[in-house]
């Protein structure tokens, strides 16, 4: 199941990311699974577009501070411009909270999150397809992070 579930995100941001828009609002809360069994992303207001009105793509990436505290990406703590990475991080936490019962970084307060974000590792105790996807996810460095076509190419989407 996790797997069905972790192929449809991504096909899900994979049309966003198509369509020039960063999601940035990844979290179990804002994905419904409907009647079907598919799923449906919901709750769009920190969504960015980086296609202008005239169709033309921006190459700007945005530096807000955005996001659900325990699935924001490091690079938005750091305060550094952000885009399409920043997806796979939250997806990461989401893959790790699907087969771990938890968020990776989750601390005692709001700060103790971020600092747990931007200098721990998750713990994982075992050596499986799937956490290996996830530690390639959670890299701290968005260029070192997977990107879609890496992540749809994973062991993990192959193994059966």
């Amino acid at each position: 199941m996790c797997r069905f579930y972790a192929a449809e995100v991504i096909v899900a941001l994979e049309y966003l990311h198509e369509k020039g828009i960063v999601y940035r609002d990844l979290k179990p809360e804002n994905i419904l699974v409907q009647d079907s069994g598919h799923i449906m992303l919901t709750d769009f207001d920190l969504s960015l577009c980086l296609i202008s009105d005239h169709g033309e793509y921006n190459e700007w990436k945005s530096r807000s501070f955005v996001g659900t505290e325990e699935y924001i990406a490091p690079e938005v703590l750091w305060g550094k411009f952000h885009s399409y990475p920043v997806e796979w991080w939250s997806f990461g936490v989401f893959l790790y909270e699907m087969s771990h019962g938890q968020t990776p970084f989750r601390g005692f307060s709001r700060k103790d999150t971020f600092v747990n974000i931007m200098s721990k590792d998750p713990f994982f105790s075992s050596s499986s397809s799937l956490d290996d996807l996830i530690q390639k996810l959670l890299a701290k460095e968005p260029t070192e992070r997977l990107n879609r076509k890496q992540i749809k190419s994973h062991q993990f989407f192959w193994d059966m």
